[in-house]
């Protein structure tokens, strides 16, 4: 698996408690590379091609595991 990088297209996928979304795609904005592999630590921030909720947000924070390369 090659490293994740800012401007890569990347596929999400987190369900948990209160969210569910599946194969949803966009762009990586931001990462935060001191944590970038702390499990329990959101350090990548995506940009969504669709909002993920009815307020129109399209940005998201998700670890390594929730994410892989279009």
């Amino acid at each position: 698996m090659r490293p994740f990088r800012v401007g890569d297209r990347v596929v999400v996928n987190v369900v948990d408690g209160c969210w569910n979304l599946v194969d949803k795609r966009g762009t990586i904005f931001y990462i935060e590379n001191k944590s970038l592999y702390v499990q329990h630590i959101p350090s990548i921030q995506v940009k969504l091609d669709e909002p993920y909720d009815d307020s129109g947000q399209t940005m998201f924070r998700v670890n390594v595991k929730e994410i892989r390369h279009v």
